[in-house]
């Protein structure tokens, strides 16, 4: 079987509370700040270079796109010996545009569902970059 590689999990959901315990302890976790979040959240219980991080604004389309640049200095190439190669996405609705402007940032739709996506994440040598 090949390896998926290294897994980021980014929770936008402000009522995701009690299901931080069930988050596997391996797996990097960045969890939205919220009332229910923060009752449930202990970064001891969670993978080096978990956080919990303040929503950008009501849009949260808007805050996920404005975290990755975070979520890629901590776990990317140039900050990790196993960068990672996907993020989760709990808590949106995957539309069309927001697809497009994660392709724009070098990733690609694995699969999608109610409320959760994941994405995989192109290697630095290939994404496109900014000039």
């Amino acid at each position: 079987m090949q390896d998926s590689g290294k897994v980021v999990l980014l929770v936008l959901n402000p009522n995701f509370g009690t299901r931080l315990k069930d988050v596997d302890k391996m797996t990097p976790i960045w969890v939205v700040r919220s009332p229910e979040n923060e009752e449930n959240w202990d970064p001891r219980e969670h993978a080096p270079g978990s956080a919990i991080f303040n929503a950008s604004g009501p849009n949260l389309n808007e805050t996920l796109l404005s975290v990755l640049p975070d979520v890629d200095l901590h776990f990317g190439a140039y900050s990790s010996s196993e960068p990672y190669a996907r993020i989760q996405v709990e808590g949106l609705t995957l539309t069309e545009k927001l697809a497009r402007s994660l392709a724009a940032l070098g990733f690609s739709i694995e699969s999608r569902g109610s409320g959760v996506a994941t994405a995989r994440r192109s290697p630095p040598a290939v994404r496109k970059r900014d000039r």
